[in-house]
């Protein structure tokens, strides 16, 4: 009954008030009602929080009746912050919400928007505890004032800083109010822009609204949505607010914010209306930090895409959506989905997304596009294990689209880019899923279509068909065989693009030795199309399959020369017609490297063996291959029925040559025995060219001997008369007209090749010899001919007939004699000699030289001694001069080698056999040996040749020592040609090793490279021309000659003793910049052979130096490729040491010098395939690299990094794991070295190695077992050894790459992001760029603020790479890892250096509590006792940074919890202590000082504790409010601005208003008479201007605790004046203001006022004007008390109200002073103020001081404007409160106070002296107020005063 009672009275209390508020209501007339309703209007509404359905029902009553009056008045304002203020209390129920609701938005309706955006922040805050209604209804709200805030949140100042930092925490203080904000603002901006107030109405209609529900639009539109202009610039506002929003003040990361966005700029940058489409663009372009790779983000964007699926039946029909518009959908494809590894692999929505996009009903040309490019991303980017259970799904669609799509579309660019698409989609999608690819379906579709396609499609067909070919790889052999019939039926396809196609797959498909894919090659080698020659060209090298790519091999073997031959037989007969004369040359050069191969693999390359083993077991073998040259060769056997190729017929002819070359005896039976044969033969000596004709005589010279007698001399008595006719007809050659030249030179080739060939074989007949004569002396006179190829045919004809036997002529000239006419063989050799130096073409001189060596030879043959050696060798030492003629030079060696040794020279070559022997075995001097026969044979060679060889030497010998480089490059590239060519078979050579190599010796130190490259070659030879013991002897002398640049005197050597034979320098000067110095491949070689302990080995690689271009001529090839092949010399004896040799020239290989390096590459490559030599020997060369990095040489050094940069490339973890932390070690080494040119080598080798990692880092490239192996190597050595290096440039390149490192490996990084996360956030100070260093303690010269460098230096800090590096890591940290990183943010708190390193710590704990907050709770109060440890930081920064995360840790924590209530404790006892922020009484000194900056940086602290607890946790404040509330409210009365600032910002956050100060006004007291009675001054200033607030919010609310807030006051002014006692003055004034009725009641008010009067007697200048000012408020206040204390103080300020000087005034501070006179005025102002308060009712004392006042104030008129408008309110209130005597009786006058004579002077003072100034308007409007007292008060009673005045 108790409880019912006293509820029952509540509501009768309540019912009480609310009748009292209506009857204002009722009685407040226009002008009061606003102030009614700003009073009244949001307390009733809270009455509706009543549980009495009473006071409910009044409340009602009452609302209602403001309805009635509000709604007609538009412009009648409502209280908006006080309904604001009320609505931002989340616990009201939802009746009171939704009335405070509509009446907030009527006021807001009827507000500017500056006073809405002061409040809105405070509606926006709790945004996710209202109803969805009110949700939309805000933020239309905020929708209205965002223009204005997107206007001015870019302009800089302090109070656009304050108002975005209200709504930043408004909107982020919960994370749920930001996602509802941001989702409500997402359906807006759903809305079309261009909505007017008719389509509202039709879209409450609609189901259709892209991207929104039935339901959210109806309840859209319920909530009037802005239309018109108000959406437009509703959009545009946000959208910039959403651009500029500053998450710096927020825990959010950048890139989730950004993330969060993302949605409503892709919607507003397809607006409708093109502003806000623009503004939407710029936005978007700003987003520098989207994370696409966020699963929340990518679902978002495919529930945009997709809406509510048909598939879906569970979802009400209000509540579906359709998907967005096809403009936002294409752009959400392009611009995210195909740059998101997540959303490629997110089925089923990824294949419902392209499905819709290809075949959806709202589908057009563009979503089609952009569909395919994702379907493209998709099959390229999709993992396996998702891709494989779609990729049937995905096969058969793009198939179905590709096959709806029409053909001929060649001028529909859209049309031919979806099918080029899915062309391309298809090829990668059977690339990837080779599984799919089941027949030969897709491949027929594309070859079918691509013929056909539009151009710019073909394209993409090829490309498609280039990856549909690892599908094919491994088919089935029935399935390959198919496959090839098809390929072969496209090959020769009218259209290029298919034939290019089908060569391109062909190459891709099948092996080299596969021989139908080469057929095919080869019928496209002639192709018209370039691109299709060079595919196919491609084809017909050897190549292996490596990486989807053809890589060229020469070690695969070519297919089989037999099924190769039969099938290209079988084939010519059936596509003849398609064979071009360009496919049969390559062809048979094809065949012609089969055979070769073919030998190589069966009989060891002797291709004449080989053929005899297949004629004996396949007769048709050589008969195929006869038949398949023959068809290139003539016109009636010509390929395609047409005239055959020029080309064709000379390579087919060749072909033949070369075969009859190896088997003479079964083709010469063939065609001598078979007179059409002949006559084939003979009829082509006619045809083709000059070269070819040769080539055909020379085949009819082979079968010539196996022809009859009679067909032999009719066939050289009908070509003998051919020469004999023009000779015949003149003796002069060269005057003949009608000579035919070309039948000449035939002429001339049959002769000479018949003729040689039977004296080849002896079966000339003697009766012939006079003819051979007269052929000969025809041949002689023809050397004269005009023609160069009638004189080239003699000089060869010559050559052949005289190599095998002497010429059938006399010795020399027979003068006088019967032989006389006869020409003899010295005239054949002058004659010879005449032509050599007469031509100018090196092919004509080199035959010449071989003729003259053949000519020689056919003398030996027959035991003579050439009677015109000495006559060739002469005309042959004479080519010595010729310039750049190296190719010529061997030629000449090898016919020096032959006229020297005869038939020992392997280069005695048969005259018939081809210029290009390829099919010939090879001939080295062994093999020549045994050719010999017998031993006394070839010592009859030896000593017929001995005395020859000996002066060629010596002549050579010569010739080296010439001053001429061409010379002594002639001389040595022809006595290398003697020492390959002779080699060890001759003794004269062997006994000349020695002196050869001292020669040599001399040419290396050659400055011609070929001069070198010869010597090289020639020393290689002479070591392996020596015996074990002469080898010892050459390589001492070698090595000593390269290293110290001298030899000993050497036999028979025309060199004095110790002659320096290598000149310094003379090995290869290099550059400065390369070292300088002597540096020399040679001595490189020496060095290498050295460190192998095979010092010999310096000849092996000599005889490999070959980069000069004259070793890849015809001539100089054949050493190169005897280097190859030799089995003593070159590469072969190197083979055995390559494990030590490869890794050493491998770094040889990139040495500064560039002429070391390119001879080490040419070894290098001589000696092995580069590429294999990594993969064999990659462990050794790795190590002989990263040794060569630490040494001491920087050429060494610089070499191994340019080699490893290589030698990284695409390097796999097996071979590199060994060597992987080395390299990393090492390598952040080097990067620092000395020497620049290292650094910028090692750079390169350091990106190798960092690409390397990422690659290997990446799971999604390698194998995740792989990956983590590799990141628990580089994690820890980066943090150990290259984050905390001492060189700058390293620390930057392991942070940047570490960064890189964060976002390739992924998960894998999460073990170790603790530790990587306290190295960066150590490492953030150390990156700081050092001039901060020096600004940081140059602020003021600077003319900023050490807060502003600390926010620059920040601001820098936060955009560095390690800054977004350390974001990474700590999305990764977990529950697992958590652990190990907080004694990390432990120690950085404690000890941590630089203001970046602990802001960027305390940053990384909001991280933490914002992202982690599970995790980090039992963490909680360990960080919370560190960071409560370092509050009081220096740095403004650091202390708001931890106060921050302090706070934060306290919003995880129970509120009540130990560990709360001890940092609350610690933050009262120790931060908010009442302890001063500036200096006392007693305060003096340094130390004093330090103490007070101590003071002011901990109350700092405390207040930003305080304000970061009201914003993230106010409930703990609330908790403790006792404690708590009046630390608060002192603080905001704190000495330090900033500090003041922060304590309000708390109570505003807090919202404790005037209630909550009543409510704990006991606590509050007790503080402030603390602070009052201590003995700081700055406490005590402090106190009173509280107790001053308190009066001031409180008012009268305060009568309980009046009387100790007036002992507080009072007892703050005893004792002697301090500084700030100024506010003890404030406070009592506004004590006695707000309890007015106390003091009257308790008639304190005379003792109050005295005693601020004695207040007013104080020196203190300031305290004085404060106590004067004081002392009028209480008389004012007090007026009705009728108070005196005029006199007392009159006397005080007496001397102050006349401007007079005070005794206790300071004359040299006023001197000092520019303001002191200003100052004095103002004082003498509020003196005169004071003065007229104090003007009592007491008619005494009135009478006995008004004379005197008035007087004194007519004198201070005369002062400026200041002083007069004081002394006029002073004299209105004197003459307010004059007593004035009524009638005009004298007794009646006697009783004026005021006399007339009085009243007309003060008329007349202040009409003349107040009106003078027409500057200041106040003093005339405060004399017009005297005036008219004067008028008002004595018109009534003296009204002829007044007429006087009037006719005055």
């Amino acid at each position: 009954e108790r409880r019912m009672d006293k509820a029952s009275e509540e509501a009768q209390k309540d019912i009480g008030l609310l009748n009292k508020v209506l009857s204002r209501f009722a009685a407040s007339g226009d002008g009061q009602i606003e102030a009614a309703l700003k009073a009244f209007l949001a307390p009733t509404i809270a009455k509706m929080e009543s549980p009495h359905k009473t006071t409910k029902d009044k409340v009602t009553e009452v609302l209602s009746h403001v309805n009635k009056i509000v709604k007609p008045s538009e412009s009648l304002k409502l209280p908006l912050t006080e309904l604001s203020a009320l609505y931002s209390d989340t616990k009201l129920s939802q009746v009171t919400q939704n009335l405070c609701l509509i009446y907030l938005v009527m006021a807001f309706d009827r507000e500017s928007n500056e006073n809405r955006i002061k409040v809105m922040h405070q509606v926006l805050s709790n945004l996710h505890l209202r109803s969805v209604q009110h949700q939309y209804i805000i933020v239309r709200m905020f929708l209205l004032v965002v223009p204005t805030i997107g206007a001015q949140i870019r302009t800089i100042s302090d109070e656009n800083r304050t108002m975005i930092t209200q709504y930043t925490q408004a909107l982020t203080k919960d994370p749920k109010t930001f996602d509802v904000f941001l989702n409500v603002l997402f359906i807006y901006f759903l809305l079309p822009t261009s909505l007017d107030k008719k389509q509202v109405t039709e879209v409450t209609e609609k189901t259709d609204l892209p991207g929104l529900t039935l339901e959210q639009v109806q309840t859209m539109i319920g909530t009037r949505p802005l239309i018109g202009d108000q959406m437009r610039e509703g959009k545009i506002g946000a959208i910039k607010f959403l651009r500029y929003f500053p998450t710096d003040s927020t825990s959010m990361s950048q890139q989730r914010y950004q993330n969060n966005i993302l949605p409503h700029l892709l919607l507003a940058s397809v607006d409708t209306h093109h502003t806000v489409r623009q503004e939407g663009e710029e936005a978007l372009k700003k987003l520098d930090k989207i994370d696409r790779e966020d699963k929340v983000l990518i679902e978002k964007l495919y529930d945009m895409m997709q809406g509510t699926l048909s598939t879906d039946k569970t979802t009400p029909a209000n509540a579906r959506k359709s998907p967005v518009n096809p403009t936002l959908r294409e752009k959400i494809i392009l611009t995210q989905f195909c740059r998101s590894v997540v959303a490629a692999n997110n089925f089923p929505k990824t294949l419902q997304v392209l499905f819709e996009c290809e075949f959806g009903q709202t589908s057009n040309i563009k979503i089609k596009k952009a569909g395919l490019i994702f379907g493209q991303w998709t099959v390229d980017r999709a993992s396996i294990e998702q891709l494989r259970p779609m990729g049937s799904l995905l096969l058969g669609g793009f198939l179905k689209l590709l096959n709806s799509l029409p053909l001929d579309t060649e001028n529909d660019l859209d049309i031919n880019s979806l099918k080029g698409s899915c062309y391309s989609i298809i090829g990668s999608l059977a690339k990837r899923l080779p599984e799919l690819v089941k027949d030969l379906k897709i491949f027929e579709l594309f070859i079918t279509r691509l013929a056909g396609e539009a151009t710019n499609v073909k394209h993409n067909v090829q490309e498609a068909l280039a990856l549909l070919s690892s599908a094919y790889k491994n088919a089935s052999p029935d399935l390959l065989n198919k496959l090839e019939a098809l390929l072969l039926q496209h090959c020769t396809h009218n259209d290029h693009v298919v034939r290019s196609a089908v060569i391109t797959f062909v190459n891709k498909i099948f092996s080299f030795q596969h021989i139908p894919s080469r057929y095919m090659c080869l019928l496209a080698v002639s192709d018209a199309r370039p691109e299709i020659r060079d595919e196919a060209k491609r084809g017909l090298k050897p190549y292996v399959h490596r990486d989807q790519e053809i890589v060229w091999d020469e070690s695969q073997n070519y297919p089989s020369f037999g099924e190769l031959l039969q099938y290209i037989s079988t084939q010519n007969k059936q596509t003849t017609k398609y064979m071009r004369p360009g496919s049969y040359e390559e062809m048979l050069i094809f065949l012609r490297k089969s055979l070769i191969n073919s030998a190589k693999i069966n009989s060891n390359g002797n291709v004449a063996n080989y053929l005899q083993q297949q004629q004996n077991t396949n007769e048709d073998m050589v008969s195929l291959y006869r038949d398949v040259i023959e068809r290139g060769m003539a016109k009636n056997k010509a390929v395609g029925n047409a005239n055959t190729d020029f080309g064709l017929h000379h390579i087919a002819s060749n072909s033949l040559l070369q075969l009859l070359s190896i088997i003479p005896d079964v083709l010469s039976q063939y065609y001598g025995g078979k007179s059409d044969q002949v006559d084939w033969i003979l009829s082509l000596l006619d045809y083709g060219h000059h070269e070819t004709r040769e080539i055909v005589a020379k085949i009819l010279g082979y079968i010539s001997v196996y022809l009859t007698e009679a067909k032999r001399t009719e066939i050289k008595a009908k070509y003998a008369s051919e020469i004999m006719l023009p000779l015949q007809a003149a003796t002069d050659v060269d005057k003949l007209g009608k000579t035919n030249p070309d039948r000449l030179e035939v002429a001339e080739y049959v002769l000479g090749f018949v003729y040689g060939r039977e004296r080849e074989v002896n079966k000339i007949q003697e009766g012939n010899e006079p003819n051979l004569r007269s052929v000969i002396k025809g041949l002689y006179d023809l050397l004269g001919s005009r023609f160069d190829l009638v004189q080239r045919a003699a000089v060869i004809a010559l050559g052949a007939i005289g190599r095998y036997k002497a010429l059938p002529l006399p010795d020399k000239k027979q003068e006088g004699s019967a032989e006389a006419a006869v020409i003899s063989k010295q005239e054949v050799a002058e004659k010879l000699v005449r032509v050599l130096k007469a031509i100018k073409k090196k092919k004509e001189m080199e035959k010449v030289a071989l003729t003259l060596s053949y000519l020689c030879l056919g003398e030996r043959r027959e035991g003579k001694q050439p009677p015109f050696e000495d006559i060739a060798l002469n005309g042959i030492y004479w080519l010595a001069e010729m310039k750049e003629e190296e190719e010529t030079h061997f030629v000449v060696g090898e016919a020096l080698s032959c006229i020297g040794a005869g038939e020992i020279s392997t280069a005695a070559h048969n005259p018939l056999g081809p210029d290009h022997p390829e099919l010939e075995a090879p001939t080295d001097s062994l093999t020549k040996k045994n050719a010999l026969g017998q031993n006394d044979h070839l010592d009859a060679l030896i000593a017929q040749t001995s005395e020859t060889l000996q002066n060629v030497l010596n002549k050579l010998y010569v010739l080296l020592s010439s001053s001429e480089p061409h010379t002594r490059a002639a001389a040595g590239i022809w006595l290398l040609s003697i020492l390959k060519h002779v080699g060890a078979l001759h003794p004269v050579l062997i006994s000349q090793l020695q002196k050869i190599q001292s020669y040599y010796y001399r040419l290396i130190a050659d400055d011609n490279d070929i001069v070198q490259e010869v010597a090289s070659k020639g020393l290689s030879l002479v070591y392996d021309m020596g015996d074990p013991k002469t080898k010892q002897n050459l390589v001492d002398s070698l090595i000593s000659t390269l290293t110290t640049g001298k030899t000993a005197n050497r036999a028979e050597v025309t060199i004095k003793p110790e002659t320096n034979v290598i000149p310094e320098g003379a090995l290869g000067n290099a550059p400065e910049a390369l070292g300088g110095g002597n540096i020399s491949s040679y001595k490189e070689i020496c060095q290498v052979a050295t460190e192998l302990g095979q010092p010999d080995l310096i000849y092996r690689f000599m005889n490999l130096a070959a980069h000069h271009n004259m070793w890849n001529s015809r001539k100089g090839a054949a050493f190169a490729a005897t280097a190859l092949a030799g089995t003593g010399t070159g590469a072969e004896a190197l083979k055995p040491f390559l494990p030590s040799l490869v890794p050493k020239l491998y770094r040889l290989s990139y040495d500064t010098n560039p002429r070391v390096a390119a001879s080490m590459k040419n070894v290098f490559a001589t000696l092995i395939d580069p590429k294999k030599a990594l993969d064999t020997y990659y462990d050794a060369i790795m190590k002989e690299l990263l040794d060569g990095l630490i040494k001491s040489e920087w050429r060494v050094r610089e070499a191994s990094a340019k080699a490893l940069t290589d030698a990284l490339m695409g390097v796999q973890w097996n071979q590199i794991s060994k060597h992987f932390e080395q390299v990393w070690v090492i390598m952040l080494k080097v990067i620092d070295d000395i020497k620049e040119t290292v650094r910028l080598a090692a750079a390169g080798a350091l990106k190798s190695i960092q690409n390397v990692t990422l690659r290997l880092c990446d799971p999604d490239q390698t194998e995740s077992t792989v990956a983590a192996q590799a990141i628990n190597i580089i994690v820890p050595l980066l943090l150990s050894k290259g984050i905390t290096s001492e060189a700058s440039s390293v620390r930057k390149i392991s942070l940047d790459f570490l960064q890189k490192l964060s976002k390739s490996g992924q998960s894998l990084m999460t073990p170790h992001v603790s530790q990587i996360i306290a190295v960066l956030l150590e490492s953030l100070t150390a990156i700081e760029p050092k001039a901060f260093n020096y600004l940081s303690f140059h602020t003021s010269s600077m003319n900023i603020s050490q807060d502003e460098m600390d926010a620059i230096r920040l601001e820098i800090s936060k955009g560095s790479p390690v800054s977004e590096t350390i974001e990474i890591c700590m999305a990764r940290v977990n529950e697992a890892n958590i652990g190990g990183l907080i004694p990390h943010l432990v120690s950085l708190i404690n000890t941590g250096v630089g203001l970046p390193t602990k802001v960027g710590t305390a940053k990384a704990v909001m991280t933490l509590i914002r992202d982690k907050r599970i995790e980090i709770r039992p963490y909680a109060p360990r960080l919370l006792e560190t960071i409560q440890q370092n509050l009081n930081a220096k740095s403004t920064a650091i202390r708001l940074a931890y106060s921050t995360a302090a706070a934060q840790l306290v919003s995880i924590l129970e509120t009540n919890g130990p560990e709360v209530k001890q940092f609350l404790n610690y933050v009262v006892e120790n931060m908010l202590q009442l302890s001063p922020s500036g200096s006392s009484s007693s305060s003096t000194g340094s130390s004093s000082d330090d103490k007070n900056k101590s003071s002011d940086t901990t109350h700092s602290a405390g207040g930003m504790v305080i304000v970061q607890l009201a914003k993230t946790s106010p409930e703990t404040i609330k908790s403790h409010a006792k404690k708590m509330y009046p630390l608060i409210l002192m603080g905001k009365n704190d000495a330090d601005e900033q500090v003041r600032e922060m304590f309000k910002t708390a109570w505003e956050e807090l919202g404790v208003g005037a209630l909550g100060v009543k409510l704990y006004l006991p606590e509050i007291l007790s503080v402030i008479q603390t602070a009052m009675s201590g003995t700081s001054w700055v406490i005590k200033k402090q106190g009173a201007l509280t107790l001053k607030e308190i009066a001031e919010k409180l008012g009268s609310g305060v009568d309980k605790e009046m009387e100790q807030l007036i002992k507080l006051s009072i007892a703050g002014l005893a004792g002697r004046t301090w500084k700030g006692k100024e506010a003890v003055l404030q406070a009592l004034a506004s004590i006695c203001e707000a309890g007015k009725q106390y003091v009257v009641e308790k008639k304190e008010e005379e003792k109050i006022v005295e005693l601020v009067v004695e207040q007013c007697k104080k020196n203190d200048k300031e305290y004085k004007r404060e106590a004067i000012k004081c002392v009028c408020k209480l008389l004012n206040t007090f007026q009705d008390s009728k108070l005196d204390v005029f006199e007392q103080l009159y006397k005080i300020l007496n001397k102050i109200a006349k401007g007079e000087k005070d005794e206790e005034d300071d004359d040299d501070d006023d001197d000092k002073d520019p303001n002191a006179k200003a100052r004095k005025l103002v004082i003498q102002a509020e003196a005169w103020d004071a003065l007229g308060s104090a003007w009592p009712s007491n008619k005494a004392t009135q009478e006995k001081n008004l004379s005197v006042i008035l007087e004194e104030m007519f004198a201070q008129l005369e002062n400026p404007w200041n002083v007069q408008v004081a002394v006029f309110g002073a004299m209105k209130k004197v003459l307010k409160k004059v007593e004035v005597g009524e009638g005009k009786m004298e007794e009646d006058e006697k009783k004026d106070m005021l006399k007339k004579e009085q009243w007309m002077k003060v008329w007349e003072k202040v009409s003349q002296l107040g009106f003078q100034n027409a500057k200041y308007t106040a003093v005339r409007k405060e004399a017009l107020e005297v005036l008219e007292q004067l008028v008002v008060r004595w018109k009534k009673e003296k009204s002829e005063w007044v007429e006087e005045i009037k006719s005055e």
